[in-house]
């Protein structure tokens, strides 16, 4: 069964993890240190969300909070799933971008949403923005998995 904690400190186990997992999300940037992770872990602008099972960290989420003038906003950034840990489950493709069965016009957009997503030169949709698309018109809640970038 798998447990989600929030990190409070860096820990021996969390940064060994992280060792692990941010080569899996970037490959430009270098796993944070012991010290950096600690203060991302105490910071009160942020908060690591921890995925573990019996066989230890499984992924991390970090939700990055921030103040407007009309409230706190919240931003979910590095969401990170170990690549042992997806056990085959299934996926989408990664590059199907482009597919004429994901084109804005097959789904059930307003003409004003269709406009502005073509005025930013968007012409279909991710595969998992597809793939929850009625789900999240329906009004349900989802966890969705995708590959990083795919929206």
């Amino acid at each position: 069964m798998v447990e989600i904690t929030i990190a409070s400190e860096a820990t021996p186990e969390l940064h060994a993890a992280m060792e692990r997992l941010v080569p899996q999300l970037s490959k430009s940037n270098p796993p944070p240190s012991m010290e950096a992770l600690d203060t991302l872990c105490r910071s009160e602008a942020s908060t690591m969300f921890i995925a573990t099972d019996e066989t230890g960290i499984l992924g991390t989420l970090t939700l990055a909070m921030f103040r407007i003038p009309t409230g706190i906003r919240a931003w979910i950034e590095d969401v990170i799933v170990d690549d042992a840990a997806r056990d085959g489950a299934p996926t989408l493709a990664d590059d199907s971008r482009g597919d004429p069965a994901l084109a804005l016009d097959r789904f059930e957009l307003s003409d004003e949403t269709v406009g502005a997503l073509r005025a930013r030169g968007v012409e279909s949709l991710f595969p998992i923005q597809a793939a929850t698309f009625k789900l999240i018109k329906e009004g349900k809640d989802i966890i969705g998995r995708a590959r990083t970038g795919m929206g």
